[in-house]
């Protein structure tokens, strides 16, 4: 039998009622949780009473507690209801993970690719300095020797840096474009032993990340 006195819980009271009551306690508040082993509604259409606020029930029992109230102000939600909110909201969050999924690919990817370009830097470095020095170098001798007055060295010294810097130009680009290359070992190997930079210290495919942005799948 129901125990009708007050009893509090972690400092919180509780009301608990008779089932006699229960045709008046359904109108006195906003949420109804009903979840009983009765073979047959509890709470008809006949025990609800207007209200000035909107009510929600929640009817967790099979067969159903809530038989349907006819009330615009009351809104019922049944198992069935909730699995379907649980279906949707679950489906909802695989599609966020495969999303979410495709973002950290997609940044990881392209960290990689960053990282191996890393490996290529030394060489265009290399191959620049290559290029300046020996500028500079046969400008030096062009001045001492008397072909190129002293006085035109500097004006002499920007034209030749900006020739070299328009013949390496395509060349340097397509050595930065080999760090997405799968040979791109035995082609930065090849242009270290041509222009003997036997000592430059390369790292470009020491890191790999494969990633399949079509099916958002790492392989």
């Amino acid at each position: 039998e129901l125990n009708m006195e007050h009893t509090k819980l972690k400092n919180t009271s509780i009301k608990v009622g008779h089932f006699s009551e229960l045709s008046k306690l359904i109108n006195e508040f906003a949420l109804l949780f009903c979840a009983t082993s009765a073979p047959y509604a509890i709470i008809e259409p006949s025990m609800v009473e207007e209200t000035n606020f909107k009510r929600f029930w929640f009817d967790l029992a099979v067969p159903r507690d809530i038989q349907d109230p006819n009330s615009e102000d009351i809104e019922v939600f049944a198992v069935d209801d909730l699995e379907q909110v649980a279906s949707t909201n679950l489906a909802q969050r695989r599609r966020d993970t495969t999303h979410a999924y495709e973002i950290v690919g997609t940044h990881t990817m392209n960290f990689f690719k960053w990282l191996q370009s890393l490996g290529v830097d030394p060489l265009i470095k290399e191959i620049r300095a290559l290029a300046k020095n020996a500028s500079l170098k046969e400008l030096d001798r062009a001045v001492k020797k008397g072909f190129i007055p002293k006085e035109y060295e500097e004006s002499v010294a920007r034209i030749l840096h900006g020739a070299f810097n328009t013949f390496l130009h395509k060349p340097t680009l397509n050595i930065k474009n080999l760090s997405d290359d799968e040979e791109a070992d035995p082609i930065i190997e090849a242009l270290k032993v041509v222009f003997d930079l036997e000592n430059a210290n390369m790292l470009i495919n020491r890191y790999k990340c494969e990633y399949d942005t079509t099916s958002s799948q790492r392989i």
